[in-house]
């Protein structure tokens, strides 16, 4: 677990460790080369998660772990957003630019509406998603979060859920690079799934 200075880390340390697994947290060099899985939580803003991820040096350990040695990666909320190719939150800001797109802010269409949306959503996902094996279609995860990622393939999308006529990103996948927009650490028994669907993966 990408321990980085933004992000829940020790509620998605302790879901790892109720399935039976040893969650490290990670920041060096030595600390990536001992682990089969990376995840790279988040919560807050886009500008302070990337700056964090450059002023510690970890960019480049992450490239080399996800995308040259291809280890099973995932991505949780703000971690989703930062693969990105570019912020629009506070600005414009590069990312990670490991998927095509950008994160921008979810549109309000009805004025009761508010942000950042706070709560459970009915998720739709791909049916051949190893991802979300043994969930069922339609099922409710946890959401915070007023920026979504807007792709430039729609291919990389594998799960949405509907905010009016907008479809907003729920899960994405490029090979080996994993994320969900909402929170698995806090949606129960369909989050603890997702989880160990996720640690099976080689």
């Amino acid at each position: 677990i990408v321990d980085y200075g933004l992000g829940n880390v020790k509620s998605v340390k302790s879901a790892f460790e109720y399935l039976g697994y040893n969650a490290q947290l990670c920041q060096y060099e030595n600390d990536f080369n001992e682990v089969s899985h990376i995840v790279i939580p988040g919560v807050g803003s886009y500008e302070r998660g990337i700056n964090l991820l450059k002023g510690k040096k970890i960019i480049p350990l992450l490239n080399h772990h996800v995308c040259e040695k291809k280890k099973p990666t995932l991505g949780i909320c703000l971690g989703l957003q930062l693969m990105s190719k570019r912020g629009l939150e506070f600005g414009n800001h590069n990312g990670l630019n490991w998927f095509s797109g950008d994160v921008v802010e979810i549109p309000i269409e009805n004025k009761n509406s508010t942000l950042p949306n706070i709560g459970w959503e009915e998720v739709q996902f791909n049916e051949n998603s190893e991802l979300f094996s043994e969930i069922k279609q339609n099922s409710d995860f946890y959401f915070v979060h007023s920026f979504y990622y807007k792709p430039l393939d729609n291919n990389e999308i594998i799960a949405t859920y509907d905010i009016g006529a907008t479809k907003i990103t729920a899960a994405i996948q490029k090979e080996n690079i994993i994320a969900t927009q909402f929170h698995p650490e806090k949606s129960q028994d369909n989050g603890l799934q997702l989880l160990e669907n996720f640690i099976k993966m080689k």
